[in-house]
């Protein structure tokens, strides 16, 4: 994943699932994942997911611009693991 791609999201532009999770979490949260790597635990997402996931069906436009991301880190482990297996 592009640490430099993350910065050059306008992430104070777009809107976090909930007020009281600012969408400046958003950023910090992925980069947290990103340089934890293999080592990033469950507890490590939670952050990401209360800043994107409202409940309520609602998409918010950090989501969206969050996804390349997480699937650039999901993408990034499956190597990891297959790479070790």
């Amino acid at each position: 994943m592009s640490l430099e791609a993350l910065d050059a999201v306008p992430w104070d532009r777009l809107e976090s699932a909930l007020p009281r999770h600012p969408v400046e979490e958003v950023p910090r949260a992925l980069r947290r994942l990103a340089l934890a790597g293999g080592a990033a635990t469950e507890e490590y997402c939670y952050p990401l997911y209360s800043c994107l996931i409202a409940g309520n069906g609602r998409v918010p436009s950090a989501a969206t611009a969050a996804l390349p991301f997480v699937v650039a880190l999901a993408a990034t482990r499956r190597q990891a693991r297959e790479s070790t297996s």
